[in-house]
């Protein structure tokens, strides 16, 4: 075989490992939604290991049926986090795809929706896109606006007043007052069952009014916030736009920033705020004592740590405030918040208050 044909055919066969080689990058890159969070947030199973880079677009599908396009925003090594550029009602599991939806006639983009809604033929459409409302454009205002209202929903409040609510109530204690005037109708107890009557009566009228007097100096009241992740989320924002930095990677940086400052990535946290609203000191330390959550089986779950700041002896008109921290999971792995959040505040006064999120 002459030298040029041996040159020939091996140039050949580079060029066909050339093109095998190439074949991933030249098809469309198809993937899966792997999670959607409580903010909206939308995972795919690719990342760099397969050629992925900010910017990128998929486009989502339901059983064949366009949901929405998005642009890859924040890439890891084998996920990525995107945005949606339009469309709606993603959920995990729906299938990703680079290659873009097919085009409608034009009859039918005359008439269709703005935004994604006008490359999809009409016979797909997903009868939401025909409503989908277009997000108006974000302000300092805006973001402030939401944060207030996500912050009133994952705030409760408890009064603690009174102490033992047996304050509230008038004590009797049965055996002593009938001995007492078993006493005094039986003619045997001769004359000094009088003075039992003259000393018993009198002082349990007198520890009665003692113990509603005492209680009426007593009241604490405590507020409790949950860090959500949308709540975190609201808060970013508003810093974000307060400091005009307005970008999407811009307002990612200060998310992940914020989740890691307040621990958000590694526990459920609880911002508890007390005031001492009576006329008595109040003592609230340890404050590990007073706090803890139940899970979905009832179990008792305690703080992993806390503010030390917690621990106080309040007197009256001052206020204390600190974070409590909580592990995200319990001992078999169950997310505390696929059902809600329940806090309980104990023997705070002597009593109890449940506090569900």
């Amino acid at each position: 075989m002459s030298r040029w044909r041996v040159s020939y055919i091996c140039s050949f066969i580079l060029f066909l490992v050339g093109v095998a080689w190439s074949l991933p990058v030249w098809a469309d890159l198809e993937g899966m939604v792997v999670n959607v969070s409580e903010s909206g947030e939308i995972t795919v199973n690719r990342g760099i290991a397969d050629n992925v880079t900010p910017g990128t677009h998929w486009y989502i599908y339901r059983n064949g049926r366009p949901k929405a396009e998005v642009e890859a925003v924040l890439v890891d090594n084998y996920t990525t986090l995107v945005r949606v550029v339009s469309g709606s009602g993603v959920s995990v599991g729906d299938k990703i795809t680079t290659k873009a939806f097919d085009k409608a006639p034009d009859s039918q983009v005359a008439n269709a929706p703005k935004g994604i809604e006008k490359t999809i033929p009409k016979n797909q459409l997903d009868p939401r896109f025909r409503t989908t409302p277009h997000e108006k454009e974000e302000t300092p205002e805006s973001t402030e606006k939401r944060y207030k209202k996500l912050s009133s929903a994952c705030t409760k409040r408890a009064s603690f007043s009174g102490g033992d609510k047996d304050f509230s109530r008038t004590s009797v204690n049965i055996p002593m007052v009938y001995n007492t005037f078993y006493s005094v109708f039986h003619k045997h107890a001769g004359g000094i069952i009088w003075q039992d009557a003259a000393t018993t009566l009198p002082s349990e009228i007198g520890y009665n009014v003692g113990r509603k007097n005492i209680a009426k100096h007593f009241s604490l009241d405590v507020e409790v916030t949950w860090w959500s992740d949308n709540l975190l989320d609201a808060y970013s924002d508003m810093v974000a736009f307060r400091e005009g930095r307005t970008t999407i990677e811009q307002r990612l940086t200060m998310r992940n920033g914020l989740y890691a400052q307040k621990g958000t990535d590694k526990f459920l946290v609880f911002h508890v705020k007390m005031k001492n609203t009576g006329k008595e000191n109040v003592q609230v330390e340890p404050f590990h004592w007073h706090i803890f959550l139940i899970d979905d089986q009832g179990t008792r779950v305690k703080p992993e740590r806390y503010d030390q700041v917690l621990d106080r002896v309040l007197v009256p008109g001052q206020e204390t405030e600190g974070n409590v921290y909580f592990a995200k999971f319990d001992a078999a792995g169950r997310d505390f918040t696929s059902n809600g959040v329940t806090v309980v505040l104990e023997d705070i006064l002597t009593e109890r208050a449940t506090l569900k999120f």
